[in-house]
């Protein structure tokens, strides 16, 4: 009898580590996926500012540009549609986060928030060393001033909404329910 309880035990514990496994496996799906998507996504903020100006694009999966060159408003607000698109992606799935809690929604918000970190870091490295911008964040402060401060400033704001938006985003998650309950 013991030794069916114990052959029971083991096979409980052998079902629960694939669970965890399948758990593990779907979650990396999900966070491979919605990093895919978000990329697309954020060129998509161009997209839509271009179209509406009536500004012939070509797209690529990583980029959105004018075939012909532009300077302007719709210079500046074509790449602000980019930065704006992901920040607004980060806090739509945020909202939808806090009604309805699950990973998805949670990793969706965090990857669309997190997107922006590395080239804000850039462009704010940039912008201390007087360097060309790295990014749409940099392209922008460069279109309104000229001052390597007031560029700093400017995407200094871009990073801050992005860094808010990831730490939102990562405090949601529940990191005590993804541990082992095993010893």
């Amino acid at each position: 009898m013991q030794v069916a309880a114990h052959v029971g035990a083991e096979q409980a514990g052998v079902e629960e580590e694939t669970k965890v496994k399948l758990c593990c496996t779907q979650r990396v799906g999900i966070i491979v996926l919605l990093s895919l998507v978000s990329i697309p996504l954020h060129e998509m903020g161009h997209y839509i500012v271009y179209k509406c100006a009536n500004i012939p694009v070509h797209v690529t999966f990583q980029s959105v540009h004018p075939v012909m060159p532009i300077s302007g408003l719709v210079a500046v607000l074509g790449l602000a549609g980019d930065p704006a698109f992901s920040l607004s992606a980060a806090l739509a799935c945020l909202l939808i986060a806090t009604q309805r809690p699950g990973f998805f929604w949670i990793t969706a918000a965090f990857t669309n928030a997190t997107l922006r970190l590395f080239p804000c870091t850039m462009d704010l490295l940039h912008a201390i060393y007087g360097k060309m911008p790295f990014s749409d964040e940099g392209e922008i402060a460069r279109g309104l001033t000229h001052s390597s401060f007031a560029r700093f400033l400017v995407v200094l704001c871009f990073f801050a909404a992005a860094a808010t938006l990831t730490v939102l985003a990562g405090r949601q998650y529940r990191f005590n329910s993804l541990t082992s309950t095993r010893p």
